[in-house]
């Protein structure tokens, strides 16, 4: 019995089954791989997705010291969907009820694969926005203000540029960002079995 569509990983190249996701099918891998060759902001950024992770698990650590220990892993983690799924834009996820349904199936074989859940947590939200606070005068040489959508948001500060290291916020290449990815992945969930 078919279960679907389904696109091939690198490097491990095993099925990934987009309607009917399993656990097994993700290798650690493959996700920095995809996560690493995808650029935020559908491509307006120069960003790899991987990267804004392993940026957003370190703010976790500098600003979120008193959080839950697992929080900088979280982050790190947060987007690994987006390596079989695609990263797509909020305002056309909006539209999209359909790809949410797919994603949310993504995001629970994530969960367990990686032993560890994302989606409940509302820093993991927090964090985010305020990256994206952070990020968004990085990738634009105008800011358009935030609709309605975004009030949450807006009511976040983008972490402090005092704090900013250099090197996290200028482009990574894609095998730098896979490369830092994995040793991010390697230190901060160790008891993932590879």
């Amino acid at each position: 019995m078919s279960r679907g569509p389904w696109i091939q990983t690198s490097p491990s190249n095993v099925k990934f089954h987009l309607a009917d996701p399993r656990p097994d099918e993700i290798h650690v891998e493959d996700v920095a791989r995809h996560l690493s060759g995808i650029i935020r902001c559908t491509g307006a950024s120069r960003f790899p997705v991987a990267q804004h992770c392993v940026v957003a698990a370190r703010m976790a650590k500098r600003f979120y010291p008193d959080a839950s220990p697992k929080l900088p892993a979280k982050m790190l983690i947060h987007d690994s969907p987006e390596s079989f799924y695609g990263d797509v834009s909020s305002p056309l996820k909006s539209l999209l009820p359909d790809y949410r349904y797919y994603e949310a199936l993504g995001t629970r074989a994530f969960e367990e694969r990686f032993d560890l859940g994302w989606t409940d947590d509302p820093l993991v939200k927090e964090i985010d926005r305020r990256m994206m606070l952070t990020e968004r005068p990085i990738y634009f040489s105008k800011v358009i203000p935030w609709d309605d959508d975004w009030i949450m948001a807006a009511e976040l500060k983008p972490f402090p540029s005092s704090y900013r290291v250099p090197d996290e916020w200028r482009p990574w290449t894609p095998d730098e960002a896979e490369v830092e990815w994995l040793c991010e992945f390697r230190m901060l969930l160790p008891w993932v079995k590879w």
